[in-house]
């Protein structure tokens, strides 16, 4: 009888997995640092190569796909080397004395020093194949970055190929002269079947010798619902624009209370080197940029950069509840500062119901924050469509050395709960699959000793 009972209750526990299982939809997502096996090139979902343009059309580049790999000779974690008519496109992995970082994939492009081509650029490839498991089209979201990190200039290229045939190209991206200062962050989308490519080129421009670049890529199949939770700021602010949606630039008054509001868009490029985005003449130069910055001012690659303007005006990255949020919902906020320069600046995250500046909450604040002491802050609150929470980074002294690096994002959730739900046996405050199976361990267990059936202790 003990044996029936147990193989009852395996067959149960394994019906109720599949239940769940079959109602539970999971994206896929590939991400190269974190999948790609360095020590071999096998032709999979990510491969290593080389591409050279098509002497019949200056706008196909045809990927030669993957040659015979070198061993690492020279201290710099070379994983992939090709000697093309003396061009070496190679690829690596951080840690490198160029300055890639551990467990980050690095890139240096080719250039030709010999033949009458001698001069022309060979791109080195990392490619990405559409794994069979995708049958149908399907919509594709790619972010990631190229970040140059010694002196060079390189030339970023992304290109989309039908079943990987070179004359069905669709160019994703295409940037040229980027150097450490900019870098090139990019958030894409397309549609993908079974077979289709996507090719990740580096080019150098110029000598090959500077061109060690950092790469992360990310790809998924869920494509990003700018309504739906999490918002992430540095992933989802599409900086060529400031269209008072999610995410929004501005300015405050000098106590930090009151927003006042978009003003007009200045894309402008300073000396060439820093990547303003917003800059507001008008309130004393408060400025908002994108890293990677130079001048001795490092705000990391893909980060946004918030610089207040003098006589105490505030700078202000603005998050407003979409209105997919018709019900009181409770958002989880974190929200990380980190002063840059020489200044010291006062941050404050403030709620507003409904945008009225009558009725705010101040989440968080912090002040005379400086390089040593960076300020992260995990909050929550609840909110409803049209509410705003302000993250404002005002001066707390002169702000020509204000820089500071900011990430924030906002998801549903609740940081602590007064009561548990009767099924959180672990006490989260969520009821998921760690509740069941602390639930499917007794499950068919029962403590009356009267009962000859019973399994007990």
């Amino acid at each position: 009888m003990e044996e029936k009972v147990k193989m009852k209750k395996g067959f149960l526990l394994m019906a109720m997995f599949g239940v769940l299982l079959c109602g539970m939809a999971s994206a896929a997502t590939w991400e190269l640092n974190k999948e790609m096996n360095a020590s071999i090139g096998d032709n999979g979902i990510w491969s290593y190569g080389y591409a050279a343009w098509d002497p019949n059309d200056p706008n196909i580049v045809t990927y030669q796909g993957l040659l015979e790999n070198w061993g690492p000779s020279d201290g710099t974690n070379n994983i992939w080397v090709k000697d093309v008519d003396g061009a070496v496109p190679h690829i690596f992995c951080g840690p490198t004395p160029a300055g890639v970082p551990a467990g980050f994939h690095g890139m240096n492009g080719g250039t030709k020093t010999t033949g009458d081509d001698a001069g022309g650029d060979v791109p080195v490839v990392i490619r990405w194949t559409a794994p069979d498991t995708i049958a149908a089209a399907t919509d594709m979201s790619i972010t990631g970055w190229f970040q140059p990190v010694s002196s060079g200039a390189v030339e970023v290229i992304i290109v989309k190929s039908a079943a990987g045939d070179p004359s069905q190209q669709t160019y994703l991206l295409h940037e040229t002269d980027i150097n450490n200062a900019e870098g090139v962050n990019f958030s894409l989308a397309c549609t993908v079947a079974a077979g289709d490519t996507i090719d990740f080129m580096l080019g150098a421009v110029g000598s090959r010798d500077n061109d060690w670049t950092t790469i992360k890529i990310v790809i998924t199949d869920t494509p990003k619902d700018p309504d739906v939770s999490p918002w992430i700021l540095n992933t989802d602010m599409d900086t060529s624009v400031n269209t008072n949606g999610i995410w929004s630039y501005g300015y405050g008054d000098p106590n930090m209370t009151a927003y006042a509001g978009l003003v007009d868009d200045a894309h402008v490029i300073w000396a060439g080197t820093t990547r303003f985005i917003w800059w507001e003449q008008f309130s004393n130069s408060v400025q908002i940029s994108m890293g990677p910055t130079t001048d001795g001012v490092h705000v990391p690659v893909g980060m946004h950069n918030l610089n207040p303007g003098k006589d105490g005006i505030p700078a202000i990255i603005r998050w407003t509840a979409p209105a997919t949020i018709a019900a009181p919902t409770n958002m989880i906020i974190d929200a990380f500062f980190q002063p840059v320069s020489g200044g010291t600046v006062d941050v404050k995250v403030v709620k507003s119901n409904a945008g009225d500046a009558g009725q705010q909450t101040i989440l968080g604040q912090e002040f005379n924050v400086i390089n040593g002491i960076p300020f992260s802050l995990l909050m929550d609150c609840t909110v409803t469509a049209g509410d705003i929470i302000d993250f404002m980074v005002g001066p707390a002294g002169p702000s020509s050395q204000d820089w500071t690096a900011t990430s924030i994002s906002i998801s549903e959730g609740i940081l602590t709960c007064v009561t548990h739900l009767p099924m959180d046996f672990n006490e989260d405050c969520y009821v998921g699959m760690e509740d069941f199976a602390i639930f499917a361990q007794s499950w068919l267990d029962c403590n009356d000793q009267s009962n000859p059936n019973c399994e007990y202790e």
